[in-house]
């Protein structure tokens, strides 16, 4: 017994491999990670926590033993079962939704490969305005969450994605930011600092 899905759900096989033995090695997964934009080096220690963290690879290697098992059945002529498929249709299931959930393993030591934003507040001194800093490093637009700021009016300082001469503003003059979330462009930082709120015209 087969048909058009059982194949499809082996043609996933093409998809997967690649990709099971990117994580395999050491070298070839620090060659997947450059390839996104992660530059960094792994010791044996540092891939055999990734090895054991990383959610993904369990399910891939059940789908690829299945998987490859059942091809070979193909090949040789024979068709397969309602209990073959069903299996292949259940592990196609499981490694589907652990890469749709895949994330970065918490791993002390290493850099999140998939972090490209940093936000942070800097409280203020004396007359000083506080500063929520946002840093954009992923190559489209995100939006960043303005903290709250009881009593407090955040404006917008700093653009770096702006045209001249929108990308700095003086000292408690920028534009008013009431959104709950602030643009930042790609690549680029924006700076808000806070003033007295009725101070806002």
């Amino acid at each position: 017994m087969s048909n058009q899905l059982t194949e499809l759900y082996l043609d996933v096989l093409d998809f997967v491999e690649p990709l099971r033995t990117r994580l395999e090695q050491r070298d070839a997964l620090e060659y997947l990670f450059y390839r996104y934009g992660w530059d960094a080096t792994m010791d044996d220690a540092a891939f055999a926590r990734f090895r054991q963290a990383a959610t993904i690879i369990a399910p891939i290697e059940e789908f690829t033993q299945t998987a490859e098992a059942l091809r070979a059945k193909v090949a040789s002529g024979t068709d397969l079962d309602a209990s073959e498929i069903e299996a292949l249709a259940g592990s196609t299931g499981v490694l589907i939704k652990a890469l749709a959930e895949f994330g970065m393993p918490n791993l002390s030591g290493l850099d999140d490969p998939l972090g490209r934003s940093l936000a942070c507040t800097i409280a203020g001194f004396g007359d000083s305005p506080d500063l929520h800093v946002m840093m954009n490093m992923f190559w489209e637009r995100l939006d960043f969450e303005v903290p709250v700021a009881p009593g407090r009016q955040w404006r917008l300082a700093i653009d770096t994605f702006a045209a001249s001469p929108q990308d700095l503003h003086d000292a408690r003059s920028g534009p008013a930011v009431t959104a709950v979330t602030c643009p930042v462009g790609a690549r680029s930082i924006v700076v808000l600092e806070s003033t007295e709120a009725a101070t806002i015209a």
